[in-house]
């Protein structure tokens, strides 16, 4: 008996003291806004979120002509509010800087976009 207490004791505050990582099906993206500049993209999005609680917030490149095309955008290509992060406010930003590599593989962009998750 004093096993299950103690067991139930250190998942309690462990609950209590550690922020949670809320995972992709639990995210809520409001609007995504792209500003393309020379060297880098700016993705501006809005989501909610409660305020302490830890997030993990990924970004990807699709296709609309290739639905299966996904294409993770990951540290250190991209900066800002990637990846685990404790929510505080509801407009985020991440800069992504393709890189020469990326724009030789790409002849038309016509039909990407940005999806986060």
């Amino acid at each position: 008996m004093k096993k299950i207490i103690l067991f139930s004791s250190i998942f309690l505050f462990w609950n209590i003291s550690y922020p949670k990582t809320i995972f992709a099906e639990e995210i809520k993206v409001n609007s995504v806004n792209v500003t393309p500049n020379e060297t880098y993209f700016l993705i501006d999005y809005n989501m909610d979120g409660e305020v302490g609680n830890e997030y993990d917030i990924n970004l990807f490149l699709k296709r609309e002509s290739n639905p299966s095309f996904s294409y993770k955008i990951q540290y250190p290509k991209a900066s800002g509010d990637i990846g685990k992060l404790n929510y505080t406010k509801k407009n985020n930003s991440i800069k992504w800087f393709p890189g020469e590599e990326f724009i030789d593989q790409f002849s038309d962009y016509s039909d990407l976009y940005f999806e986060i998750h």
